[in-house]
């Protein structure tokens, strides 16, 4: 559905999961949808290898992350 990259929190100093729609999905309400459930679903979860949720964005004409 979307592309995730390791990148690094340079506020926080850590490493952090960043996934990236393509913009075709960006476009699509139900795609939309499905990634913000799948935002919510991930910032419920709490287990030791799982990173936590740090929100959904989408910057002002942009593809949402």
């Amino acid at each position: 559905m979307g592309v995730v990259y390791k990148a690094r929190d340079s506020r926080l100093g850590r490493l952090v999961a960043l996934k990236i729609l393509p913009e075709a999905f960006a476009r699509d309400p139900g795609r939309m949808a499905r990634f913000e459930r799948e935002a919510h679903l991930l910032a419920s979860l709490n287990h030791p290898i799982s990173p936590p949720s740090m929100g959904l964005r989408s910057p002002t004409g942009s593809v949402p992350w």
